[in-house]
């Protein structure tokens, strides 16, 4: 028993610098710290690889109803630049003030998704 907990305190030990490494090294938490904080090269090229992301991954040839999603994002995504996606994150950020608070990853893919909705197929 006392092993066990000697392993949890020096494991939690070890884990407690890692917020600390991420302020240092300038990694936002959420989405409203990394509309504010970061550079806006560094969000241009952020959402510019999320969009290229969502746009190109594939499951595979066996999974039919998920391949419609990156030939919707294909369709929809097709004229963007980086920066017209990004006017988009933030003025999708801005009507939706409660997705600051997640992760930038997961507020920029929702942008996506909502201003490519047309372009998807319909859950079933």
């Amino acid at each position: 028993m006392k092993k066990a907990c000697l392993a949890l305190v020096l494991g939690t030990a070890l884990l407690a610098p890692i917020p600390v490494v991420a302020e240092v090294v300038g990694l936002s938490n959420n989405a409203g710290v990394w509309r504010t904080q970061e550079p806006e090269m560094y969000r241009l090229g952020f959402v510019a690889a999320l969009a290229q992301y969502v746009q190109h991954f594939l499951p595979g040839p066996n999974t039919a109803p998920y391949d419609a999603f990156p030939l919707g994002y294909q369709k929809c995504l097709a004229n963007q630049t980086a920066t017209s996606l990004l006017k988009v994150v933030d003025a999708y950020l801005d009507r939706n003030a409660f997705e600051n608070t997640y992760s930038p990853d997961l507020a920029v893919a929702d942008a996506l998704r909502n201003m490519c909705m047309t372009y998807l197929p319909s859950p079933k």
